[in-house]
């Protein structure tokens, strides 16, 4: 479990999908006919950096987040302990919630 594309040597996993992502006006959201508008794709752009903030200030995890086709976001986290895994992912939800409003 240690190799490239496992657990990478941690004991723990936690993976998040974030989908439906919209524009703070509530007015579009990312999943229109397959594609990304525009308004949308910078959204998200702001929400992954943020993200990646977060994955990056705690040394006891590791991890990452993907943007997909459809503009939705795939995170997969690391670390040595479910606590942490859990305490990060409430993090991430909270900054998901707050730039859907």
């Amino acid at each position: 479990m240690e190799g490239i594309g496992m657990y990478e040597g941690y004991t723990h996993m936690a993976n998040l999908f974030l989908s439906k992502i919209c524009s703070r006006d509530g007015e579009s959201c990312s999943q229109e006919s397959g594609s990304v508008k525009s308004a949308d794709s910078a959204i998200n752009l702001e929400l992954q950096e943020k993200i990646w903030q977060i994955l990056d200030e705690d040394s006891e995890i590791d991890g990452g987040v993907t943007r997909l086709t459809t503009g939705d976001l795939a995170l997969r986290i690391f670390g040595h302990r479910a606590q942490k895994l859990q305490q990060v992912a409430e993090k991430i939800k909270k900054l998901y919630e707050t730039e859907q409003r």
